[in-house]
């Protein structure tokens, strides 16, 4: 009659009747049903450590741990900082991408995860005789903070997000093959993920981006709102994935400050060919208003159409090859308008 009280007399006494059986005889015909009948008991009363109070699932592994190297071949490698305000120089080269990921999941009550995190990226061009572009070799360290509420809105699975991350970059800025303090970020991001419907999950956030650059007067604050909308389709299992996201940009120096609206759509098919294949077609647009700079630039946009194929070599190991194009138009087209043509081969080991 006590709901509360359930769950612990169900701990106390059914569950151990049923492992009992379970080790009296693991490879009889009954012990598949025996297991079963537990995660459907363990589930029932909240007392799977693998599924949180609302229901939804986490991995029973607590740590992620990947490495990763992406191999990009740019036609246009583009000069940038931090900032949405950027300059391009025709210059081509291969780049190596080297990171190292590890996160670890602690579950409290069943219903708060807190994920601490490290990623570390190491960035190198093949291009060492330019100075244009290697002075774009960089590392950058990447401790991260996210915190998730998991809870029920409107009767379904819902998710309450806090994210917060410190980045430091070192760049080969001087062009003399050292890499040196080029900048620091720190960023929180706060935001709630729901469902409106059994195959849509719709996510808006707001972000605060503090950056700190090497020259005094480049530092700036970036403030981020955003949405996005998830559609399953449950005939195919096919995914639509739409986003809007505002960035604005108040720098230092002030002719550096702009506005940019992102708008981007990914069309997901998770089983391309078979199971072991996956599928990713996107295209965005950017639409860039430099403020003090508009009279000269105007409404700046940038296309960037995109696709992605991926293989599943085995359960850890992942192999993808991408191709993205972009666009960007100006008034001043001499120093920011540009096309670019970007092709990745990427391979990602999970432990």
């Amino acid at each position: 009659e006590n709901k509360e009280e359930m769950p612990i007399l169900v701990e106390k006494y059914v569950l151990p009747q049923l492992e009992k059986a379970l080790q009296m005889s693991p490879d009889s015909q009954n012990a598949e049903d025996i297991k079963r009948r537990l995660d459907e008991i363990k589930r029932q009363y909240g007392l799977d450590p693998n599924f949180l109070a609302n229901g939804r699932p986490i991995n029973p592994r607590r740590w992620d741990l990947s490495i990763g190297q992406k191999i990009s071949y740019d036609n246009n490698i583009t000069q940038a900082t931090d900032l949405p305000t950027i300059k391009t120089t025709q210059k081509e080269s291969f780049i190596f991408d080297t990171d190292l990921d590890f996160k670890y999941n602690f579950v409290a009550k069943k219903k708060y995860l807190i994920t601490p995190g490290l990623r570390f990226i190491r960035t190198k061009y093949s291009d060492q005789e330019n100075s244009e572009v290697y002075s774009n070799d960089s590392i950058s360290i990447t401790p991260t903070l996210s915190f998730k509420n998991e809870h029920k809105l409107f009767g379904d699975l819902a998710t309450t997000l806090l994210d917060t991350d410190y980045n430091y970059t070192a760049r080969d800025r001087e062009a003399n093959h050292t890499l040196v303090n080029y900048g620091t970020t720190w960023s929180a991001t706060l935001g709630e993920r729901f469902k409106l419907s059994p195959y849509t999950e719709t996510t808006a956030k707001i972000g605060y981006k503090s950056y700190t650059s090497y020259i005094a007067t480049l530092n700036s604050v970036t403030t981020s709102p955003s949405l996005t909308n998830v559609i399953i389709f449950p005939e195919h299992g096919h995914i639509l994935m739409m986003m809007w996201q505002g960035d604005f940009t108040k720098v230092e120096d002030d002719t550096q400050s702009a506005d940019t609206h992102l708008f981007r759509f990914d069309y997901i098919v998770p089983e391309f060919y078979s199971a072991a294949w996956s599928l990713q077609m996107s295209f965005a647009l950017t639409l860039t208003d430099p403020k003090t700079g508009k009279d000269t630039r105007g409404l700046e946009k940038t296309y960037n159409p995109g696709i992605k194929i991926t293989r599943n070599v085995s359960s850890n190991f992942q192999v993808s090859v991408s191709h993205d194009y972009t666009k960007k138009t100006s008034l001043d087209e001499t120093t920011y308008a540009y096309t670019k043509n970007v092709t990745v081969l990427e391979l990602r080991y999970s432990f």
